[in-house]
């Protein structure tokens, strides 16, 4: 299914680089004299360029640590709330703000 997915991206992606370049090439026109250059007259490199690696092996490659879960720390008025029962008053110094402000 990744493999399916990896080609139907590319095919967007070069889709989209198309697209791009057109709309590029029309907006320069309008600016002005355009030199476009194919391909034959570009100068070849010495060194070939290294393959491109598969995306899908970059994101399944990296072996991560799983990080340890901690435990949120709450000080005094700052203790979450459930959301039902009475009307509690604002919790914390930011709440009181927002409160004060909306009703001011």
């Amino acid at each position: 299914m990744s493999i399916v997915l990896d080609v139907i991206q590319q095919v967007v992606l070069q889709k989209a680089y198309d697209l791009t370049c057109e709309a590029a090439i029309l907006a320069l026109r309008k600016c002005g004299k355009l030199k476009i250059e194919d391909g034959k007259s570009k100068p070849k490199r010495e060194k070939p360029l290294p393959p491109v690696k598969p995306i899908a092996q970059e994101v399944v490659s990296p072996m991560k640590a799983p990080e340890a879960n901690t435990i949120p720390k709450y000080t005094g008025r700052d203790m979450p709330r459930k959301n039902f029962g009475s009307i509690d008053p604002p919790q914390c110094s930011c709440m009181r703000v927002c409160r004060d402000s909306y009703f001011s």
